[in-house]
């Protein structure tokens, strides 16, 4: 079997219509569960994949995944049925021994464009949502984003020189050191918490992984918030920072590192900055002034449910 014979024959006889070919290896097409759609339906919503002997289907609705998730089975058993050749299963083998995530940065990429669609947040409404008040001072901002690590954290806060040398262990304090002296505090902060004695910013000497910050220069804000909204269908929106500049900064609960590796294989595609992906990378913190003189500010914050790291 070919992708012609599995896109032009197999593919509309299971679902019906016609694919529209996106790729050699896939084509949007009509989903079989269609009718369980909550929501109007587009035919980029619905896209098919074939990698030569694994074929399946993704649709960004939620309300048809039994129908897909049956229909995906169908395809598979027919499929192998009707293989012929030794190519399928060895570039399925490939495939995933090469990047074990391909698919979902496939996923990503085709479906770009409907996700930030379906998904818009502009700047506006994240301020309206933030579930706490985000409207105070520059230095209230600061204690705020701060509040959301514990009282014992060690927090690196500094500007993006100051780590590796031992006198730089005054940029790694515990949180409730830095509260009270967060005028005149430097721009930069990690979202992760580092062990006892530490003096340089590396991931080596982390203790705790509490947050992801995801962040993209090549998205709008508008569209940075459709990210965000969709990431918070999985994961924990702890805050929202307009860095000054171009972009904004989603701060996340972290997840564990099977969700984090499929994050590194999904995000990227849809415009996210892959660096932040470190755990010692620095990120704005909120209430500073940016070099260009404008604020880092907090637009959206929520404080109500528990880290629970």
């Amino acid at each position: 079997m070919n992708s012609y014979h599995f896109f032009n024959e197999i593919l509309p006889q299971t679902v019906g219509g016609t694919a529209q070919m996106t790729s050699q290896w896939s084509a949007h097409c009509t989903c079989p569960g269609s009718h369980l759609h909550t929501a109007p339906t587009a035919m980029n919503h619905t896209t098919a994949y074939w990698n030569g002997g694994r074929p399946w289907i993704y649709c960004y609705h939620s309300s048809c995944h039994d129908a897909v998730q049956a229909t995906n089975l169908a395809l598979r058993k027919r499929s192998s049925s009707t293989a012929s050749c030794r190519f399928a299963p060895a570039r399925t083998a490939l495939n995933i021994a090469r990047d074990p995530h391909w698919e979902l940065r496939e996923l990503a990429r085709v479906h770009r464009e409907a996700i930030l669609e379906r998904y818009h947040w502009p700047l506006a409404e994240i301020k309206h949502d933030s579930p706490c008040d985000v409207n105070g001072a520059p230095d209230i901002q600061t204690r705020q984003h701060l509040g959301l690590f514990e009282p014992d954290d060690i927090i690196w806060i500094g500007e993006l020189n100051h780590t590796g040398k031992p006198w730089n262990r005054k940029n790694f304090r515990e949180r409730d050191y830095w509260l009270p002296r967060v005028v005149g505090l430097a721009r930069y902060i990690c979202p992760a918490v580092f062990k006892p004695g530490t003096y340089s910013r590396a991931d080596r000497n982390v203790a705790v992984r509490k947050f992801l910050v995801v962040e993209s220069d090549t998205l709008s804000k508008d569209q940075a918030g459709a990210m965000f909204r969709l990431l918070s269908q999985r994961l924990i929106l702890r805050a929202i920072v307009d860095s000054g500049g171009k972009s904004l900064h989603g701060w996340f609960d972290s997840p564990d590192q099977g969700e984090l590796e499929k994050l590194e294989a999904f995000l990227p595609e849809l415009g996210c900055d892959p660096k932040m992906f470190g755990a010692s990378q620095p990120c704005r913190l909120a209430g500073r002034k940016r070099e260009n003189g404008r604020w880092q500010r907090l637009v959206y914050l929520n404080t109500e449910v528990s880290s629970g790291y």
